[in-house]
């Protein structure tokens, strides 16, 4: 079932990753990517962007980037309330 989401949450888990990412984000490591859990309930999988990746923590509340610049990220990407 589709359903509509106020574009935020919570971190529940995450990973920074440093060292053998594909060429398309080789020059934006570190990436994080993060399981979310949106306020709706439902578990996703995202990036989060920010500008030092080392204050982003398990229970950071973060938003969806909205467009345009989401269209820079081919995942759904979020940031730091």
């Amino acid at each position: 079932t589709w359903f509509r989401s106020d574009g935020r949450g919570r971190i529940v888990s995450f990973s920074r990753i440093l060292r053998g990412l594909a060429e398309a984000f080789a020059d934006e490591a570190p990436v994080v990517l993060a399981e979310i859990a949106i306020t709706e309930g439902a578990l996703m999988l995202a990036r989060v962007i920010c500008d030092d990746a080392d204050v982003i923590h398990s229970d950071m509340l973060v938003r969806l980037l909205s467009m345009p610049e989401a269209a820079r990220y081919p995942l759904p990407t979020f940031m730091p309330e």
